[in-house]
């Protein structure tokens, strides 16, 4: 498995395709959907408070959180596909991470900017 990386715009992606086998990625990925703690968190934008579209859910080590316009938010604990996903990708890299941001977006007319 050889990383596919990708340079445009000041942005630098790496992609390795085939880290998990097509089921286990569709199993994860319903497992993901399913335990997550995903919420719509309130943002403020020009002074006005907006609910996001796409729903998020933070988790990571006890005690990390993130902050993000204006609010602080605690995480909840890795589950187990997470954990699953996170040694495997620790592995492969050789880093060690302390938390996942998960986002969701349930269709084309969602994006990270829109309310």
């Amino acid at each position: 498995m050889s990383p596919h990386v990708i340079r445009e715009d000041g942005i630098d992606v790496s992609y390795t395709p085939g880290v998990f086998p097509d089921d286990l990625a569709l199993k994860l990925l319903s497992n993901l959907l399913k335990e997550a703690a995903w919420s719509r968190p309130k943002f403020r934008i020009f002074d006005k408070e907006a609910t996001t579209r796409r729903q998020v859910a933070w988790h990571a080590d006890e005690g990390c959180h993130y902050a993000y316009s204006g609010q602080v938010h605690s995480s909840q604990p890795w589950t187990p596909s997470m954990q699953k996903i996170r040694t495997v990708v620790e592995g492969l890299l050789g880093l060690t991470f302390n938390g996942v941001l998960l986002n969701h977006y349930k269709d084309g007319t969602q994006s990270a900017t829109s309310c």
